[in-house]
């Protein structure tokens, strides 16, 4: 019957990787690779190649068309207050 081995890391370690926007994968790399090894891990090799993309802000939006278009399809105005 085949086991499964059961890796663990400790809390404050994965607490002080997440503060620090760190993956799992690099935690459990930073936890258990050897000192002896020189070469970088797959998160550290990932992340060399494809850096975190940029979240759009709302002034990117201003000049897409397509904003506009879903803007005019699904946002409906605010009715006119009443005069009474």
């Amino acid at each position: 019957m085949k086991q499964k081995p059961a890796l663990t890391v400790e809390r404050p370690a994965v607490q002080a990787a997440r503060r620090q926007g760190t993956g799992i994968s690099a935690i459990f790399e930073k936890t258990f690779i050897t000192p002896a090894s020189t070469k970088p891990g797959f998160a550290e090799r990932w992340l060399n190649k494809f850096p975190p993309a940029k979240l759009p802000t709302a002034a990117d939006f201003k000049h897409d068309h397509r904003y506009a278009h879903l803007l005019a399809k699904y946002v409906k105005p605010a009715p006119r207050a009443r005069a009474d």
